[in-house]
This record gives structure tokens, sequence and C-alpha cells, in this order.
């Protein structure tokens, strides 16, 4: 069912408050948390999990932490499936972690696309650094192999609350934003980069065990 803005809305919570995102529990560590911090798997067409990375997909979802342990769990023990009722897959637990590695990068690349379109990124050192003196960057991005790094800490040093992440190298970058070779970007709109930044850490988090 459908909610109407008189059914969100959160009275008792102060105006200007963020509302706080509704809780899930993880199916493999059974740790409730944000939503915002889980991933949505789903039954793929093909009757195997499939990963939901905008959480918006029709039907019933099983929720797991990005961690590269949380899902290996929740695939070796077919955990998904059980919370799903569906039978479980062939699909291997690795198989699964690297689904869920490409579906995050595909939603990067298009988050990144989406604020080229909106003109809401400076690419280049020059352009980042002018958009750092006028205006608010929401996240600044540092190729894994840029040479100009100094940037980001400078950012730091001078306005401690600009968040910045690396995504990719300067060749990854480039092809993304059109460009032979990319090493920085800053990205002025806060939705997209709120959004960016929690799908760089969600790719981070597979890395670890």
């Amino acid at each position: 069912m459908t909610e109407s803005p008189a059914m969100t809305a959160n009275t008792s919570a102060p105006r200007g408050t963020k509302r706080r995102a509704p809780a899930r529990q993880c199916v493999a560590c059974r740790t409730r948390e944000d939503r915002e911090r889980l991933l949505r798997l789903v039954e793929g067409p093909d009757g195997a999990i499939a990963v939901d990375v905008r959480s918006r997909a029709g039907g019933r979802g099983a929720w797991v932490h990005s961690t590269r342990g949380c899902i290996l769990t929740a695939a070796r023990k077919h955990l998904a499936e059980r919370s799903l009722k569906l039978d479980a897959s062939s699909k291997s637990a690795d198989q699964l972690v690297r689904d869920v590695r490409d579906a995050l990068r595909r939603k990067c690349h298009s988050l990144v696309l989406v604020a080229q379109r909106k003109r809401a990124i400076s690419v280049g050192a020059e352009a980042a650094i002018d958009t750092l003196e006028r205006t608010r960057v929401a996240l600044l991005l540092i190729a894994t192999d840029a040479t100009e790094s100094h940037i980001a800490g400078r950012a730091q040093r001078d306005r401690g609350d600009v968040p910045v992440r690396t995504m990719g190298t300067r060749t990854e970058l480039g092809a993304m934003l059109g460009r032979e070779q990319v090493a920085i970007a800053a990205l002025t709109d806060a939705r997209i980069g709120e959004e960016l930044i929690a799908t760089l850490d969600c790719l981070s988090g597979l890395e670890g065990r």
C-alpha cells in the first residue's frame, strides 16, 4: 500500500529534524539497522537471489549488511531464500558477492552520470578547487591513482565538513565522465552526494572479512 503524505509525516519530530530511516534486520548476523545501512536481496527473474540496490523492487525483500562476511554467511546458509520462502539457490556465495559488487559499481556509475546531467559536478583539479572556494561541496571524489590528493587534504584542512571518497582509477573515472582521465571531481548535489557516499561505503565493506 502506498502511504499518503499524512501517513508518512512525523508529527512528533521537531521541525527540521531528519526522520530516522525504518529499521531492518540483517538475515546473517540478526542485527537491526537503519535500512540505509543494509542491502536488499530479492528474487530475481531466474528465481535466484538478486540485488535490489535501490530498494525499490516490488515484493518481499531480505536485508543483509554489505560486508563480505554477512553476504557470505547469508549465501552459504541460504538465509535470504529462507526469509523470502524460496528454494535454495545454486548460486555460490562468491558469485553473490560478485553480483553485489557489480550492482553497486553500476549504481555509482549511474549516480555520477546523473550529477553530470544536472551539472552538479566539477571535473578536474582547477574546477574542483574553484568549486570548493565558491560553494558547499557534497562530496570530493578522488581517483585511486591520483596525484592530486593534496586537494583533498586542503579541503579537509580548510573545510573539514567536506566528505572525501576514492572511486576508480583516473582512466575509469574519466570514462564515466567522457574524458580521457579524471583525477578529481567535486559534487555539489547533496542528495546525490549522500547516496554515492553510502554506495561507495558499501563497496568498501565488501573488502572486509
